[in-house]
């Protein structure tokens, strides 16, 4: 009886300190795709303040400029966190082998 209650203690103290999800948390996944869509509407933004440019509708090269170069980084951002996701699963993938 001792011997079970010594193997299910590290399990215990496991569970006791995992973080508990409040209602407004959110998790990895969550971020990440609001982040893209976020990206997606920047991008979006970008490609209509060119065509407004385009058509005359904008007559501010500064205003599109600034626009565009803001799509621009968020992309890089979205790119990098990319980058560093396949690095750590190649990382994992490495460990269990």
């Amino acid at each position: 009886m001792v011997h079970n209650i010594q193997s299910d203690l590290p399990l215990k103290l496991f569970q006791e300190n995992q973080p508990q999800k409040s209602e407004d948390s959110k998790d990895f996944a969550d971020t990440l795709k609001e982040a893209i869509l976020d990206e997606n509407q920047l991008q979006n933004e970008a490609h209509e303040a060119t065509l407004g440019f385009i058509r005359g509708d904008i007559t501010d090269l500064h205003q599109v400029m600034a626009i565009g170069e803001r799509a621009k980084i968020g992309m890089e951002l979205i790119m990098e966190i990319r980058n560093k996701m396949v690095e750590a699963y190649q990382e994992i993938m490495r460990m269990q082998i």
